[in-house]
Protein backbone atom coordinates (compact mmCIF):
# COMPACT_ATOMS: atom_id res chain seq x y z
CA UNK A 1 0.00 0.00 0.00
CA UNK A 2 2.45 2.30 1.38
CA UNK A 3 4.63 1.58 -2.28
CA UNK A 4 1.71 2.84 -4.31
CA UNK A 5 1.31 6.17 -2.35
CA UNK A 6 5.54 6.65 -3.13
CA UNK A 7 4.85 5.89 -6.76
CA UNK A 8 2.07 8.21 -6.74
CA UNK A 9 4.15 11.15 -5.13
CA UNK A 10 6.82 10.20 -7.31
CA UNK A 11 4.44 10.93 -10.17
CA UNK A 12 3.35 14.25 -9.10
CA UNK A 13 6.69 15.24 -8.03
CA UNK A 14 8.02 15.22 -11.45
CA UNK A 15 4.97 16.58 -13.54
CA UNK A 16 5.15 19.46 -10.58
CA UNK A 17 8.96 19.57 -11.98
CA UNK A 18 8.06 19.86 -15.31
CA UNK A 19 5.83 22.28 -15.05
CA UNK A 20 8.79 24.51 -13.33
CA UNK A 21 11.30 23.68 -15.61
CA UNK A 22 12.48 26.63 -17.29
CA UNK A 23 9.85 29.32 -15.78
CA UNK A 24 11.47 32.41 -14.83
CA UNK A 25 9.76 33.57 -11.57
CA UNK A 26 8.09 37.04 -11.59
CA UNK A 27 10.50 40.23 -11.83
CA UNK A 28 11.19 41.16 -8.21
CA UNK A 29 12.70 40.29 -5.41
CA UNK A 30 9.49 39.18 -3.08
CA UNK A 31 8.98 36.43 -6.21
CA UNK A 32 12.20 35.51 -6.27
CA UNK A 33 12.84 34.82 -2.79
CA UNK A 34 8.95 32.98 -2.67
CA UNK A 35 10.01 30.71 -5.20
CA UNK A 36 13.01 29.23 -3.91
CA UNK A 37 11.95 28.88 -0.35
CA UNK A 38 9.02 27.06 -2.96
CA UNK A 39 11.77 24.91 -4.42
CA UNK A 40 13.13 24.13 -0.95
CA UNK A 41 9.87 22.80 0.01
CA UNK A 42 10.04 20.64 -3.18
CA UNK A 43 13.32 19.29 -2.70
CA UNK A 44 12.64 18.28 0.76
CA UNK A 45 9.28 16.21 -0.60
CA UNK A 46 11.71 14.43 -2.84
CA UNK A 47 13.61 13.78 0.62
CA UNK A 48 10.62 12.54 2.71
CA UNK A 49 9.78 9.74 -0.20
CA UNK A 50 13.24 8.92 -0.24
CA UNK A 51 13.10 8.51 3.84
CA UNK A 52 9.93 6.96 3.72
CA UNK A 53 11.21 3.94 1.14
CA UNK A 54 14.26 3.34 3.15
CA UNK A 55 11.82 3.46 6.61
CA UNK A 56 13.97 6.10 8.00
CA UNK A 57 10.10 7.07 9.35
CA UNK A 58 11.25 9.24 12.29
CA UNK A 59 13.89 11.46 9.84
CA UNK A 60 11.14 11.40 7.58
CA UNK A 61 8.22 12.82 10.35
CA UNK A 62 11.22 15.90 11.34
CA UNK A 63 11.30 16.64 7.65
CA UNK A 64 7.80 16.94 7.64
CA UNK A 65 8.32 19.66 9.87
CA UNK A 66 11.11 21.75 7.41
CA UNK A 67 9.02 21.16 4.42
CA UNK A 68 5.62 22.87 5.63
CA UNK A 69 7.71 25.77 7.26
CA UNK A 70 9.67 26.16 3.80
CA UNK A 71 6.23 26.59 1.95
CA UNK A 72 4.83 28.41 4.73
CA UNK A 73 7.26 30.87 4.75
CA UNK A 74 7.26 30.97 0.97
CA UNK A 75 3.48 32.07 1.07
CA UNK A 76 4.01 34.51 3.62
CA UNK A 77 6.78 36.34 1.88
CA UNK A 78 4.58 36.30 -1.33
CA UNK A 79 1.38 37.54 -0.05
CA UNK A 80 1.44 38.56 3.66
CA UNK A 81 5.30 40.63 4.52
CA UNK A 82 5.17 43.75 5.18
CA UNK A 83 7.24 45.53 2.16
CA UNK A 84 9.69 47.00 5.15
CA UNK A 85 10.48 43.12 5.68
CA UNK A 86 10.58 40.90 2.22
CA UNK A 87 11.83 43.29 0.06
CA UNK A 88 14.98 43.45 2.40
CA UNK A 89 17.51 40.98 2.27
CA UNK A 90 17.74 39.54 5.68
CA UNK A 91 20.71 40.44 7.78
CA UNK A 92 23.18 38.02 9.93
CA UNK A 93 20.43 37.60 12.92
CA UNK A 94 17.09 37.41 10.67
CA UNK A 95 14.89 39.81 9.41
CA UNK A 96 14.99 42.62 11.28
CA UNK A 97 12.11 45.88 11.54
CA UNK A 98 13.38 49.13 10.78
CA UNK A 99 11.64 50.49 13.83
CA UNK A 100 11.05 49.19 17.19
CA UNK A 101 7.24 48.53 17.99
CA UNK A 102 5.89 48.79 21.29
CA UNK A 103 5.73 45.87 23.58
CA UNK A 104 2.06 46.41 24.44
Amino acid sequence: MIDGLLDGSDKLHLEILSLLEGTPSFPGIRFEVAYVACAVALEHALSLILLVRTQCFTSAVALTRLQFEALTRGMWLLYAASLGLRDRKPSRGGYRATRREKPY
